[in-house]
């Protein structure tokens, strides 16, 4: 990467790096629908960390995505993910560092998994999801570490 011109910068390399990524849970289904859902593609999202290892050198985040998509008049389809990422880091990793980290980069390192197996999904189902809406990073930094959410939270297991 250069700057207008300048010199290239080598690539800082953050201290806590993904070290597994693997999808926990998935379920699809067109259902009827019913009269509180909603009339357009709804999305429910949550993040949730495990905190850290006993060690202090690793932690896990789960991100889960659930959709309600109006299919039809009268079919709504709801398709569940969970995406479980594990992160590590060779050297003991400070509480406020690990704080700081969760608040926002899991959710953006975890969400092209989530993108990809909503779509796959929305294949299974034989039905053209709208894929999951790009993520504007810059906004979720200062949102809360533990549960992030975005569009409509309605949407229940």
């Amino acid at each position: 990467m250069t700057d207008e011109g300048g010199p290239a910068r080598p690539l800082e390399i953050y201290p806590i790096q993904i070290t597994d990524v693997h999808c926990l849970r998935t379920s699809c289904r067109r259902r009827q629908r019913r009269p509180n859902d909603p009339d357009t593609p709804a999305l429910d999202i949550q993040v949730k960390s495990t905190g850290l290892n006993q060690d202090g050198r690793g932690f896990g985040v789960s991100l889960r995505v659930k959709a309600l998509v109006p299919v039809l008049e009268s079919e709504i389809a709801e398709v569940l993910v969970v995406v479980v990422g594990a992160f590590g880091s060779d050297d003991p990793i400070d509480p406020a560092v690990h704080a700081a980290f969760i608040a926002n980069t899991p959710i953006v390192q975890l969400w092209p998994y989530a993108r990809a197996y909503m779509a796959e999904l929305g294949t299974m189902l034989g039905i053209a999801l709208p894929p999951l809406p790009l993520i504007n990073a810059l906004a979720r930094q200062g949102s809360a570490p533990a549960t992030a959410e975005a569009g409509d939270t309605s949407a229940q297991d």
